[in-house]
């Protein structure tokens, strides 16, 4: 357990870093642009780890259908947000809205960020190869996501300190996630109730996950018409494909070097 636990611990320090590092890159990379076959490449690769390592930790519980509620739960509290919240007006939603407050800057970014939390909450519930790759599958979104949100902060007209709070805000959402959750598990470890709380994460981070991937991911790539578009939709779920494949045939050779 205490191997685990500094497992965890240098996971969310890891992390913290890692997303800091983008959310930080527009200063350094600013005429780079992420295409859409990236994000959508980036989709496959969530979609498999989806389906071969967050679905079956919320159907193997002992806990009836404990975990599928709150997949059910994070997912339409994301989802009410993203709807209701992040695309007033039109607004990309990972993208901070024009001429807005310091106040509302900062509202914003924790109502994106919720996610970010969620996510954390999930990887204490995980261990050995289902933690590895739930990893994978959370690092392959958050440098997208970190990256899109520097764009944002960087030319929004704040005053750089103001830049630096929510980008390290951003930056701590899902390491804090992480901290949580060590520290349920490690109140309730000895408690009837643990195995109800590692499914109740495990299906908080699989309704996280869930929004990611179809709301977040790949909702907006797909809402333009024409031929143009129609066109370049095509080469999108080849890279979705070729994401997914790619990324199952890790885990199947993963799979069949263990069982020799």
């Amino acid at each position: 357990m205490e191997t685990h636990t500094a497992t965890l611990f240098l996971l969310s320090v890891f992390l913290f870093f890692f997303t800091l590092l983008f959310s930080f890159s527009y200063r350094f990379f600013k005429n780079l642009q992420i295409s859409s076959y990236s994000k959508c490449f980036a989709g496959g690769i969530i979609l498999s780890t989806l389906i071969f390592h967050i679905f079956p930790d919320v159907y193997q519980s002992n806990c009836g259908y404990l975990g599928q509620l709150f997949s059910g739960i994070s997912f339409l509290i994301l989802f009410s947000i993203d709807k209701l919240y992040l695309y007033v007006n039109d607004n990309e939603n990972d993208s901070l809205p024009k001429n807005v407050s310091k106040a509302q800057a900062f509202i914003f970014i924790i109502a994106l960020s919720l996610h970010s939390f969620m996510e954390g909450l999930g990887i204490p519930a995980k261990e050995g190869k289902s933690l590895v790759w739930y990893s994978l599958g959370l690092l392959g979104h958050k440098w997208i996501e970190a990256f899109a949100l520097s764009v944002s902060v960087h030319t929004s007209g704040f005053e750089m300190r103001i830049v630096y709070a929510l980008l390290t805000f951003y930056s701590f959402l899902t390491p804090f996630g992480t901290l949580i959750g060590m520290a349920l598990i490690k109140v309730l470890e000895n408690n009837k109730y643990f195995d109800n709380l590692t499914s109740i994460l495990n299906g908080i981070s699989c309704g996280s996950f869930f929004y990611i991937e179809f709301i977040e991911m790949l909702n907006s790539e797909f809402d333009k018409q024409g031929m143009i578009a129609k066109k370049k939709n095509r080469k999108k779920v080849l890279a979705i494909f070729v994401g997914f494949v790619l990324m199952t045939l890790a885990a199947l050779g993963f799979h069949w070097a263990e069982s020799k």
